[in-house]
């Protein structure tokens, strides 16, 4: 047995559980009344006690590297005696000299009989099946047999929850990541079932890995209800709307380095909404249809070795350069190309606070005299519980909604507060630690844990035509982060600088969940 590793004593010392390495394989111990067992003797000292003691001894490393079969650890020194093969045995004489060259006969007799017992008992002894003769692995030749590598899968996680509902009826929500023993492979599957196969979210994921190169196969089908209110002659109709969505798509990333790598995806997305527009009683008066296909191709470049606090990046960058296009295929009514970055670095003073910056910039722009659906959407705060919202840049169309991309964050301002096929948006933060701990006993005992606050400028916007200042907005601001250990709590309150946009907004607070950018 090797010495024993980290050892665990039951609170009333009856037990003792410990692991070690034996016979090829980690194991766990549990000894009895351990303090029942405490030797009366005073242990050997070891090495280093003694190498303490003795500055002629060494611990680090043999005195002559040159010759390691000849050191004796014991001693520090070299065995200078001639090992000869005959080993003869020598006898001592009444008067205590050694009588050289006489060989004891009943020595040699002892030895003989020593051995053979050592052979016995090696031979009597069970090998272990962690350590297996390698000969028995190797062919005529004395090389290694070789088979092709099988996987293994194994279950890494799975959640599932069943339910009956008086609305929907039967649904449902399972979750499933499989992987094979090297690693090589992933599997991930995701359920959400509602009534019905058409009111039902999936998700598929494999993953090939072996090599350098990662390469990812994925297959989605998504459903959601919203409302509609169409506004036509003076007159709202209002109505149902079911968007369906699937499709699938393929990716590979390739690092470069630790921090670097590159990403390419193709995506294919078909999407169908059903509009049920409805009469004054709540009927259904007509139903309307509209598709929206899309396969999109995109080229990005990542670079991340970013450290992280409890709420965010407090040290390091984070980049992301995008290319993305939008050709006439699945479709014959949109293409475009779209070029996005963005920037972020983060400097830690003291270990305690952090200055971040981040710079946004993007443009779409219409290809081969087909139209752009694509907008940049800023303005707001993201995954927030109070959402505050630009009724005038809403999407006008199906396809503007899909095709959009939304940047935050912009406080000050409301979601939708500006759009167009160019963007340009500037955060800067200063964090700092707020409340180290604030506890309550009564009524409800809790505490409040490291507690973040910052500072920030917000100054962006978004554009299609026309002189890009006047739209754009600057927001100024504070704001607390709590990290709940599952999410990042956020309240952040916001003033904008009247006079940068065409509408006069008022104060603006948010909350939210998120960690920081």
């Amino acid at each position: 047995l090797t010495g024993c590793f980290t050892p665990s004593l039951s609170y009333d010392g009856k037990r003792l559980a410990f692991s070690l390495f034996e016979e090829g394989g980690w194991d766990v111990y549990l000894m009895k009344d351990p303090l029942d067992k405490v030797r009366a003797d005073e242990l050997p000292k070891t090495r280093f006690i003694r190498s303490r003691e003795d500055s002629t001894v060494g611990f680090f490393r043999p005195p002559n590297w040159a010759n390691l079969s000849s050191y004796k650890p014991d001693t520090g020194k070299k065995d200078t005696a001639k090992k000869d093969s005959t080993r003869k045995a020598v006898k001592t004489d009444t008067s205590g000299k050694v009588a050289a060259g006489k060989v004891d006969s009943s020595v040699t007799a002892i030895a003989t009989v020593a051995k053979a017992k050592d052979t016995a008992t090696a031979k009597a002894k069970v090998p272990s099946p962690f350590l297996a003769d390698s000969a028995r692995y190797k062919d005529s030749l004395g090389r290694f047999v070789t088979h092709p590598y099988q996987p293994v899968w194994s279950l890494d996680a799975f959640n599932a929850a069943l339910g009956v509902d008086n609305y929907y009826g039967a649904n449902g929500l399972a979750y499933i990541t499989l992987s094979d023993l090297m690693g090589d492979q992933s599997l991930s599957f995701a359920l959400s079932m509602n009534g019905n196969f058409e009111n039902t979210n999936g998700f598929a994921e494999y993953s090939f890995l072996p090599y350098k190169p990662d390469f990812t196969v994925m297959g989605f089908h998504e459903a959601q209800q919203t409302g509609t209110a169409i506004i036509k002659d003076s007159t709202i109709f209002l109505g149902n709307a079911t968007d369906r969505q699937y499709g699938g798509g393929m990716g590979m990333r390739y690092p470069f380095s630790t921090f670097a790598r590159v990403e390419a995806e193709a995506l294919m997305r078909f999407t169908r909404r059903t509009t049920d527009r409805l009469d004054s009683t709540g009927a259904v008066d007509s139903t309307s249809s509209t598709e929206i296909n899309a396969f999109l191709p995109s080229l990005a470049w990542v670079f991340d070795n970013s450290q992280w606090g409890i709420v965010g990046p407090v040290a390091g960058s984070r980049m992301l350069a995008l290319a993305q296009i939008l050709p006439p295929v699945f479709q014959k009514d949109f293409s475009y190309l779209k070029v996005d970055v963005d920037l972020r670095s983060y400097w830690e003073i003291f270990k305690r606070y952090t200055f971040a910056v981040r710079v946004s910039a993007g443009a779409s722009e219409a290809l081969g005299g087909y139209a752009n659906p694509h907008k940049f959407v800023v303005g707001g705060e993201s995954y927030t519980f109070n959402p505050h919202w630009n009724d005038g840049n809403l999407p006008k169309s199906l396809a503007e909604y899909y095709f959009s991309d939304l940047d935050f964050p912009l406080r000050g301002y409301d979601f939708y507060e500006f759009s167009g096929n160019r963007k340009f948006l500037s955060n800067f933060e200063f964090r700092f630690p707020f409340l180290r701990e604030f506890t309550v006993v009564w009524p409800l005992p809790f505490s409040i844990r490291n507690m973040m606050g910052n500072l920030f400028v917000d100054w962006g916007g978004a554009w299609s035509h026309g002189d890009p200042f006047e739209q754009m907005g600057m927001g100024l601001g504070w704001g607390l982060r709590l990290n709940l250990g599952i999410f990042v709590l956020k309240y952040t309150y916001a003033e904008s600088v009247q006079g940068m946009a065409h509408r006069f907004l008022t104060s603006r607070e948010y909350w939210s969940l998120g960690a920081e950018f």
